[in-house]
């Protein structure tokens, strides 16, 4: 046989070989929504057939290893073989913008995933020659000295490792020719999980600027993933990223607002694509109240918060550092929906949060209750809304003391305030006239004390009060109501089938995490001792009814904070009208009844359910003086407050209602 024929039949031979080989082994590959690799029977991956083999102009020969953050901060170096990750069915990429021909396009999607991933980025089919991917892993935004991208970027090594990748096309003279492609990427044992997941890209260098600042006002440009339970990518887009709160903006795990911002926010020439609003129902409870949405459930939102817990958090050590659950003030909000229908609450669920690919732990995803909240849920302008809030200023001292810290009781730590317009400046002093005239009427009677009533009611929904206070006493918020306090009103022309907009004050709950049995050591901070057999009506009317100084003379307990909002002189007055007082009371009583506490005990073992499996990660990432076992036992305390609070809670709505008989 001729060396020609020994040849052939050699190759043919390898040739049947290796489709029997390929034949007789699975394949795993991931969805792609693009080009991208595939895994090879030995484990190997291969180049697709969109993925130039050889260096385009512009572009670096080879490809580094990429270093990504791992779960503990620390830099983890991808292994160079791995199988593609599987993925429930999913949309098409929701970054991969339709209107924009030359993004630069990923073969996955960011989410969750459960395997590495090796990703492979390309150039969009008829983008002009020369044209070429850069990107980035650090979170912050390609330029034309960014990586180019020449080799599958491997990701995801470990279980529980999360990354960034976020792209744009350049030309061959550097200039950025397409907006910025971000996708994340999170390893996790399943697909499912009990909370959403949100993972937010942004530069290294605006994250420490809000850090550094300490300010809510600071604002950065950030890109949004949120990933929901079932592992279905609901949001993918830019967003602006603020921080959150107030004296929790201390602790080393912050809580974060992010806004919906519309294009050009952040100036004209900045990488930054904004649709003005979340298109999706994050809190599928929230139903539109009036308008022409009315009866649906919310499907988008101008902005949404992610809460650290406040003084729940895990990293709150003042006082009771193994008293603190995460899930306080979540758990009365999801309750007040229901049970305290006239107030707007702030709507809970729980996400575990990945910055920049970096396990951030877990954060309390809320509602924003804010002007844009009421325009969406009531349907009105946002522009004819009027919201005031309280302000805690520690650092504010009176005359008699030299600093703000021996000013707790001073009546100046506490303020309210409102957008600097003049119509919210406006309703913020019409109703600091009403609070004021309210105490100055406590002691009138008959056609005097009617007629200032009467005011009063014109003025204030009273059905929303009388649920707003009852909820706060109920519960046992002893930062409240001296503090955290937050109401609105409709300042327009009344609408038509439109109830709020008859202009009255209607109220919003405002950080409910100090309550529930969150401190329980009287002889520390006594004035914030909420035990289920605390008096909360004694704290709020202790200023204004003379019956109670007998009572708890000399007992134990603490003075009395000021009330420099005035909103106990405003319910110590509507508390002497009979029906006012008649329906307070049926209504507290149904918060105490078997029902409401079933209710409210539900919603705790809702909140219990989804974070426990991940609670023990998130105090590894924080190390908090609070281990996991005392964490169950913590929470286990608030559901014994829920089931001991309706007996001593009636004794004292008795007395309190005694001293107006």
């Amino acid at each position: 046989m001729n060396m020609s024929k020994k040849i052939f039949l050699l190759r043919a031979l390898a040739l049947l070989l290796a489709t029997l080989i390929l034949l007789s082994l699975p394949l795993t590959s991931c969805q792609h929504t693009g080009g991208g690799t595939e895994t090879t029977a030995d484990g190997t991956d291969s180049l697709p057939d969109s993925q130039p083999d050889s260096t385009s102009p512009g572009e670096t020969s080879g490809g580094e290893a990429i270093t990504l953050p791992g779960a503990d901060g620390t830099e983890t170096q991808p292994s160079q073989t791995g199988t593609q990750p599987s993925q429930p069915d999913i949309p098409s990429d929701p970054n991969q913008a339709e209107d924009d021909p030359l993004a630069p396009v990923f073969s996955a999607q960011g989410g969750v995933y459960t395997d590495r991933l090796a990703l492979t980025l390309s150039v969009p089919d008829g983008a002009p020659e020369g044209t070429v991917v850069r990107y980035t892993t650090n979170g912050s935004v390609p330029t034309a000295t960014s990586t180019a991208y020449a080799s599958p970027i491997r990701l995801m090594v470990n279980e529980g490792d999360g990354g960034v990748v976020r792209a744009a096309c350049f030309d061959s003279q550097g200039n950025r020719v397409s907006r910025v492609v971000t996708n994340s990427y999170v390893r996790a044992a399943s697909t499912d999980s009990t909370v959403f997941t949100v993972m937010i890209s942004v530069s290294q260098q605006d994250l420490n600027a809000m850090m550094s600042a300490y300010s809510e006002t600071v604002e950065r440009p950030a890109h949004v993933e949120i990933v929901t339970p079932a592992g279905q990518t609901v949001i993918s887009q830019d967003a602006g990223l603020r921080l959150f709160g107030g004296s929790s903006r201390s602790l080393a795990q912050k809580s974060f607002k992010l806004i919906a911002r519309k294009d050009g926010y952040f100036g004209e020439n900045a990488a930054y694509t904004g649709k003005g609003s979340f298109a999706y129902p994050l809190f599928a409870d929230r139903v539109v109240q009036s308008g022409q949405d009315a009866g649906q459930v919310l499907d988008k939102y101008d902005s949404f918060i992610l809460r650290n817990g406040g003084n729940d958090s895990l990293l709150h050590t003042a006082v009771d550092p193994t008293n603190a659950t995460l899930l306080r003030d979540g758990v009365v909000n999801n309750f007040a929906q229901t049970w305290a229908p006239a107030v707007d609450c702030s709507l809970s669920r729980f996400a575990v949060v990945y910055i920049n690919g970096a396990y951030y732990g877990l954060l309390d995803m809320r509602e924003n209750l804010n002007e844009d909240y009421v325009k969406r849920v009531y349907g009105v302008d946002d522009a004819d809304v009027a919201v005031i809030k309280s302000e805690l200023d520690t650092t504010r001292h009176c005359d008699r003391h030299a600093n703000g810290g021996s000013c707790r009781f001073c009546n100046v730590w506490f303020y309210l305030e409102t957008d600097e317009d003049q119509r919210c400046q406006d309703a913020l002093a019409q109703w600091q006239a009403l609070c004021k005239k309210a105490v100055q009427g406590l002691n009138t009677k008959g056609e005097v004390y009617d007629a200032l009533f009467a005011e009063i009611e014109a003025q204030v929904d009273l059905e929303s009060f009388m649920q707003y206070m009852a909820l706060g006493l109920y519960v046992c918020n002893t930062d409240w109501p001296h503090n955290n306090v937050k109401l609105w009103k409709y300042t327009g022309e009344p609408m038509e089938g439109i109830a709020i907009t008859d202009g009255k004050w209607r109220f919003m709950t405002r950080d409910m995490d100090m309550a529930m049995g969150r401190y329980t050591s009287p002889y520390v901070l006594p004035e914030l001792d909420n035990r289920a057999t605390v008096d909360t009506f004694w704290r709020v009317l202790g200023n204004y009814v003379d019956g109670y100084a007998g009572k708890y003379e000399n007992s134990g307990e603490t003075q009395l904070y000021p009330d420099s909002l005035g909103l106990g002189g405003l319910f110590a007055f509507c508390l002497k009208d009979d029906g006012f007082r008649a329906s307070f009371a049926a209504f507290a009583r149904t918060l105490a009844g078997e029902e409401a506490v079933a209710a409210l005990d539900a919603a705790y073992e809702t909140a219990y359910d989804a974070i426990s499996p991940l609670m023990e990660a998130h105090i590894q990432r924080w190390g908090t003086q609070e281990s996991y076992k005392e964490w169950k036992v913590a929470c286990r305390k608030v559901d014994a407050f829920i089931k001991a609070r309706p007996t001593p809670f009636t004794t004292y709505l008795d007395l309190a209602l005694s001293m107006y008989a």
